[in-house]
Formats: structure tokens, C-alpha cells, sequence
């Protein structure tokens, strides 16, 4: 009798264990980024509110930036790079690098601006911080 109670309350113990998991339980919305004009492949690298950035890789095999919001996306590319990676945001300011004949760069495009910096090492931006 004594196991028989001990087994019944584990039992319920275990169905309110799972009903409240259930309870805690978050709901997610997932939303593929497909690029019209990413023929070969589209690629999210950073995110801030409602709006993506990445790259995407056309038929001819170049590389470009895009943000995305709301399902409008817009091409990213710093004049004379041989490829643009938009790789984080903040703000209306988008960062990457990007790539020429002479070594990679790291860039931040504000409002249609880019401003392009190098170190001897070559350069890479991944990402930036409002605060500085």
C-alpha cells in the first residue's frame, strides 16, 4: 500500500512537472531570408530590432550586403570592393568588411556613406556597440 501511494504521487508530481513546463513554454517565429537576387546563397550575419543584415552570392559569384526589414531588402556594396559582407548594425549604421585586390577592409555605411578603414593585418568588423 505504501509503494502504491508513493508511485501515485510521483505520478502526479510528474504530470504537474510537465504542465508546467508547458506553461513556461516560448513560442518562436521563424522567417527565412531568401534574397532575390542571392541566386547561390543568402547569409544572415547580425540582427537589431526588425532588421537583418548579411550577404548574399549572385550567379556570377560575387559577394554582396543586405539589409533586410519587413521583406525588403537592400544591396549593400562599398565602391571598388570585389565583395561586401554586412556583418552586424546598430542604429542606421551597418559594419563589415569587404574585399579588394589589396586585402580586406572594415567598413561602416550610414545613410548610403561608407567609410572604409585597413590595418596592415587586414581588417574585419563583425559588429559595433551604440554606446561606443
Amino acid at each position: 500500500m505504501k509503494c502504491r501511494r508513493i508511485l501515485t504521487l510521483a505520478i502526479v508530481a510528474l504530470v504537474a512537472a510537465l504542465g508546467a513546463g508547458q506553461a513556461f513554454a516560448q513560442t518562436y517565429t521563424y522567417t527565412t531570408l531568401d534574397d532575390p537576387k542571392g541566386t547561390i546563397g543568402t547569409y544572415a550575419c547580425g540582427i537589431s530590432g526588425n532588421t537583418v543584415v548579411g550577404y548574399y552570392v549572385d550567379a556570377n559569384h560575387m559577394y554582396w550586403g543586405f539589409t533586410e526589414t519587413g521583406g525588403v531588402y537592400t544591396t549593400l556594396y562599398v565602391p571598388g570592393a570585389n565583395g561586401t559582407f554586412a556583418t552586424g548594425l546598430s542604429g542606421n549604421s551597418v559594419v563589415g568588411t569587404c574585399d579588394n585586390n589589396t586585402g580586406s577592409y572594415g567598413f561602416i555605411e550610414t545613410g548610403g556613406a561608407y567609410t572604409t578603414f585597413m590595418n596592415p593585418a587586414n581588417t574585419n568588423v563583425n559588429g559595433m556597440c551604440a554606446n561606443g
